[in-house]
């Protein structure tokens, strides 16, 4: 009888313990807390254009072509100036002769 009431207190501690282990594994499964949902970020949108060699070239052959015509015009510019130049230098050396006459 004494063996009997030895373990018979460490005997209903663990088994108390048991059982509040287990029951706290149930309330755990019982009651969950509610998350939160997360928003999905909105997905970034994105512009683009296709673009076609063909017209490419075109719009590169269009810029070329604009560009040599402004280098032209203003070759033809320098060209008259140049001209104006050398004609007023012409008429300031047949003035001088004329005036040495």
């Amino acid at each position: 009888m004494d063996k009997k009431k030895k373990f018979t207190r460490p005997l209903l501690l663990a088994l108390a313990l048991h059982l509040s282990v287990l029951l706290l594994f149930a309330l755990s499964a019982l009651v969950k807390p509610e998350q939160a949902e997360e928003p999905k970020p909105e997905p970034e949108i994105i512009h683009a254009t296709m673009i076609d060699t063909a017209s490419l070239q075109a719009q590169a052959e269009a810029i070329k072509q604009t560009e040599a015509a402004e280098k032209a015009k203003a070759e033809a510019v320098e060209e008259t100036k140049q001209a104006q130049v050398e004609a007023a230098e012409k008429a300031k050396a047949e003035a001088a002769e004329q005036a040495k006459a």
